[in-house]
């Protein structure tokens, strides 16, 4: 049995028990086991969508809320990785974006990256969460009444540095340098209310 297909069990196996799958799990989703076989893969995919900022074509571990959208599993290429940046290429549209680490992360370049892009597109992952997630995902923001593991699907993990356990009830999401967003979930790890 695959990684990913463990994972579609472990998330389904949670939803039929009623409990939503936390985002800790779906920091499974690292695909490849290592960087070097990241960017060696043949074909690489977005594991979360994700939000360029179309003015700057940046994107950052800071996970800046930007109105664009790369959808998950948008074929990627990477190239030109360093300690603090990789070159984004999007294969469909030609599009390039600078990913930059960003001053929110704590985790190594890397291991960030690895949770972002992977060799394997989630959509069987995403199939076996509730409608209202996949509505959440579709429009690549949050929901009330979303999961976790949804609302990463939808707008990524948020910041570490803002927020530094998944398990807690609240995350925090940068807009822009100026403005958050913050998310309030129950015990069970639901979506409760959205601090806009």
């Amino acid at each position: 049995m695959t990684s990913a297909s463990r994972l579609v069990l472990t998330l389904a196996l949670c939803l039929l028990a009623g409990r939503p799958a936390l985002a800790t799990e779906v920091r499974q989703l690292e695909m490849a086991a290592t960087i070097e076989e990241l960017m060696e893969a043949e074909r690489i995919y977005t594991l979360v969508n994700l939000h360029p900022n179309e003015a700057s074509a940046r994107l950052s571990a800071n996970n800046l809320q930007a109105a664009s959208l790369i959808p998950l599993c948008t074929e990627v290429e990477l190239s030109d990785l360093n300690d603090r940046s990789v070159r984004v290429r999007l294969v469909e549209r030609g599009l390039e974006y600078q990913y930059t680490a960003g001053r929110f992360l704590t985790d190594p370049f890397e291991k960030h990256l690895r949770h972002v892009f992977g060799t394997a597109c989630p959509k069987p992952i995403v199939e076996v969460l509730p409608a209202r997630d996949q509505e959440g995902i579709r429009q690549g923001r949050p929901l009330v009444g979303m999961t976790k593991t949804g609302v990463v699907f939808a707008i990524g993990f948020p910041p570490q540095k803002m927020t530094p356990d998944p398990a807690s009830l609240e995350w925090k999401y940068l807009k822009n340098r100026y403005d958050d967003l913050t998310l309030h979930f129950d015990e069970a790890g639901w979506l409760v209310r959205i601090e806009d």
